[in-house]
């Protein structure tokens, strides 16, 4: 048996015997249901352990092995051997999947606690979120083609502006990273005009497409730290004051970036409802469309669903994943569990999906790159996976528009759009992302860019008086009041902070 098993090969049950509507049941019909999730957990080229995991927990659904010849045949059909557990961790049929999970997993026992497989909701909420979808009937042809690299290398179809509906189903927006905020950012972009420059460049094009259907935000859309409630006076300097009533017109799907939680009071709750982005009213357009921290809707006049997936537990990257953040909120520890459990209700959902849906296409979003992704090699495989459908994936946090370096999905796409204009000039390609669906279901994707000269090329010249020791006060956060702070301060009336003694941040 492995020194430890992923929580990622934990999941990978794919709605095992502690799924709700199927655990205790003895029909052929849920049987059947996890016969087909465990082969097609096997066709997703998963791991034998994880596999073999699937299985037992489907001998185990009448809590005694009554139902072991279910199991057998699931096992059968992908070649394995029902009576060999080699490498699996123990499963108890009597009391349930009883799971210990590594350093940094969440304890799961499947009569009591969260369950292997669960969704991320309840079925009733899946329901609701998959009913609705969008109002519209404009259309416009696109292409996908992804190289041999994976790469999406798609040219923008030829149409008539005056009829888009014969060639397309419609279009959206995808934008990351794009809460600019003038204390924190005030020297590293050009003051607000590289947000307002893309905010511009997203309506001229949306008014060109005409079918806009709704706009994928990947999150940190408050810098530096989230807004606090829904009353934040941040929801209009740095969003509804930015972006046109046209662009708010249409939903914004979104997730959370490491950056909104540090303030946010959902960070430290466990009920999603605390947190202060979240909002399931799809109508309700002064705020995004957030009805959980990881949730789907289905677009069936577009053939495709859209998955938001919360990952701030990958923010480090690496195979010990954590969210680093969650030492700058009031609840470090809490803040970390509560960051896990998200994650594994993420990585549930999506295999959930990737099982049940019915639809062409999906586009997939989280606040991180692929890169982020190397201990969750599951989900990783399930990205790539084509066999059923077409999968296009988007990550922001680093702050660029591009393709091509970073862990590929190939024969799926892969982007990352993160350049938004919110915190600085640290990436090449600021912007944002466009995708159209074809009349035959076809996504097509490509970048609008903004001149870098707009957002970084003209920034004012500081010369801070009293020489070097005074050079970090362009970033000054004003919270060191030592006598060198305070002087260059004084010497400085300019800067982000107050002079001493009741140094803060001056008002935007």
């Amino acid at each position: 048996m492995p020194a430890s098993v992923t929580e990622e090969e934990l999941l990978l049950g794919f709605g095992g015997v502690s799924e709700p509507s199927v655990q205790g049941a003895t029909g052929t019909g849920q049987r059947g249901l996890l016969r087909r999730r465990c082969v097609a957990a096997a066709a997703s080229g998963l791991a034998l352990a994880a596999v073999a995991l699937c299985a037992v927990s489907l001998r185990g659904v009448s809590h005694g092995g009554g139902h072991a010849s279910a199991a057998d045949e699931s096992l059968a059909a992908i070649g394995l051997d029902a009576n060999s557990t080699e490498g699996v961790v123990s499963i108890n049929g009597g009391n349930g999947t009883d799971v210990n999970h590594t350093e940094d997993a969440t304890s799961t026992n499947g009569s009591s606690g969260a369950h292997i497989g669960e969704r991320a909701g309840t079925p009733k909420k899946d329901e609701q979120a998959g009913a609705a979808h969008r109002q519209g009937k404009a259309h416009r042809e696109g292409h996908d083609k992804a190289d041999a690299d994976g790469h999406n290398n798609d040219k923008k179809a030829k149409f008539d502006p005056k009829k888009p509906w014969l060639t397309r189903r419609g279009s959206f927006f995808v934008i990351g990273d794009w809460g600019y905020d003038p204390i924190a950012h005030w020297k590293t972009i050009n003051n607000g005009t590289c947000q307002k420059a893309i905010a511009k460049k997203m309506l001229d094009h949306m008014e060109a497409l005409g079918d806009v259907r709704f706009v994928l935000n990947l999150g940190d859309s408050f810098y530096p730290d989230g807004v606090k409630s829904k009353d934040d006076p941040q929801w209009e300097r740095k969003w509804r004051n930015v972006y046109d009533k046209k662009l708010r017109s249409v939903p914004w799907y979104s997730v959370y970036g490491n950056h909104d939680f540090q303030h946010d009071p959902g960070a430290c709750s466990a009920h999603p409802t605390d947190g202060a982005q979240i909002n399931g009213d799809i109508d309700n357009k002064d705020f995004f469309y957030m009805p959980d921290y990881s949730w789907f809707i289905d677009h069936p006049e577009l053939d495709l669903e859209v998955i938001a997936l919360e990952m701030n537990h990958f923010e480090s990257g690496g195979q010990e994943a954590h969210f680093w953040d969650c030492r700058l909120t009031p609840c470090e520890k809490s803040c970390k569990e509560h960051a896990n459990t998200r994650a594994v209700q993420s990585l549930r959902l999506f295999h959930n999906r990737l099982v049940d849906s019915k639809r062409k296409n999906f586009l997939v979003f989280s606040h991180y790159p692929t890169d982020h992704f190397s201990a969750a090699p599951h989900f990783m495989a399930g990205l790539r996976n084509s066999s059923n459908r077409h999968i296009t994936y988007f990550g922001g946090h680093v702050h660029d528009v591009r393709q091509g370096d970073t862990t590929s999905i190939h024969p799926n796409v892969n982007w990352l759009s993160g350049g938004g204009g919110g915190w600085g000039c640290d990436g090449n390609n600021l912007g944002f992302v466009v995708g159209e669906i074809s009349r035959d279901s076809k996504v097509s994707t490509y970048p609008e860019l903004v001149d870098k000269q707009v957002c970084c090329g003209s920034k004012p010249k500081l010369e801070w008086k009293g020489g070097d020791s005074c050079s970090w006060l362009s970033s000054d956060n004003c919270i060191n009041t030592d006598h060198i702070a305070c002087s260059c301060r004084q010497k400085n009336p300019d800067g982000p902070c107050t002079p001493c003694p009741n140094s803060h941040k001056r008002e935007p």
